[in-house]
């Protein structure tokens, strides 16, 4: 399922937009696993309560970090002008990338 309703319309558009949405299942399959331990979590004492959410929160970074690589390398696998210029006058894309 494509998440985008239309290829982006630059040079090399599929390709870019097929490895975005991979990278955006990557890190939604990560939040889902994190929820799911999350309701796992132990709440009968807050040490171990305080422990758990530590190491929740470690190997969330860990699982987006390799999402966050591949869309950081999207720039420069496809650089692309008209894509880097529509991205950089976006404010969402601005918040995304700094």
């Amino acid at each position: 399922m494509s998440i985008a309703s239309a290829l982006p319309a630059v040079k090399d558009g599929g390709a870019i937009q097929r490895e975005l949405e991979t990278g955006l299942r990557s890190a939604r399959a990560s939040f889902e696993r994190a929820e799911n331990r999350a309701k796992n979590l132990p709440t009968s004492n807050a040490q171990s309560f305080a422990s758990a959410v530590t190491v929740l929160g470690r190997d969330i970074r860990q699982e987006l970090r390799a999402p966050g690589k591949a869309f950081d390398n999207l720039g420069d696998k496809y650089d692309n002008e008209q894509l880097n210029n529509a991205t950089s006058n976006e404010p969402a894309c601005n918040t995304i990338s700094s």
